[in-house]
């Protein structure tokens, strides 16, 4: 599929209070403890989960189309899809995150478009085949969450897919739906703590993605390969607006 332009119209851009890793008055990354220890430490909690997550989605892509990556931060998932073939832009507000991920396109000899950009002011001239939001809502409570989850959506071309990696919705028993939020909680407070991300529970994007038109897709992933699938790909494949051929 073809990028297609963005029609004019309103927007939901303003989010309802300064969003989550905003410089501070200094104009601090705030993002800058955490590009260099970020790929470790995900892999490190979560078992390899994290990126299996993200290297699923990449198989449902097909050379030449256009891809962008939401708060794609240190930019492993992009610079793999940009090595398979497809068109990749990575959007991050964090010039320490942008600089790991250009470094890594650069060993790899991959070309990659690059802005350092707030998704909250940015507007594609132009729709993608894909977007990825790969941990990215975390950032936001839950009713920025939505407005950008919406945002993105809008993005796509007909037929486009958005792309999820994140937690999986609770499951199991009383215990082990007690461990899988604790499991959640600690990584998201410590990244509070360094860059000002909202406190939440586990987001649901099973049930939003059930109330959309197009086709839903889920894979779970498990820490270490052997433990609880406490990780989840989501793949909502929008309907595409072409007309039936007759018969």
């Amino acid at each position: 599929m073809a990028r297609a332009p963005l029609p004019e119209g309103p927007d939901s851009r303003v989010p309802s209070r300064v969003p989550s890793g905003a410089p501070d008055q200094a104009g601090t990354d705030l993002y800058r403890v955490a590009a260099p220890i970020y790929d470790l430490c995900t892999a490190l909690w979560s078992g390899g989960a994290i990126w299996r997550s993200r290297r699923c989605q990449i198989e449902a892509m097909q050379p030449g189309e256009s891809v962008l990556y939401a708060g794609g931060g240190t930019g492993r998932a992009a610079v793999e899809a940009a090595r398979r073939g497809m068109r990749v832009t990575l959007a991050d507000r964090s010039p320490a995150m942008l600089a790991k991920a250009q470094a890594r396109a650069l060993r790899a000899g991959v070309e990659i478009e690059w802005l350092q950009t707030d998704l909250w002011d940015y507007q594609p001239e132009v729709r993608f085949d894909h977007v990825c939001a790969n941990h990215f809502f975390n950032v936001y409570g839950e009713a920025d969450m939505q407005r950008m989850r919406a945002r993105l959506m809008g993005w796509l071309v007909p037929g486009g897919s958005l792309h999820i990696a994140d937690f999986r919705p609770l499951v199991g028993g009383r215990l082990a739906r007690m461990a899988q939020r604790v499991h959640h909680a600690i990584p998201l407070a410590g990244c509070s703590a360094f860059t000002r991300n909202a406190l939440h529970p586990i987001y649901d994007h099973d049930r939003w993605g059930e109330q959309q038109p197009g086709r839903l897709q889920v894979q779970d992933h498990r820490m270490w390969w052997i433990g609880p699938g406490w990780y989840r790909t989501w793949r909502l494949e929008t309907e595409s607006r072409t007309p039936a051929q007759p018969t």
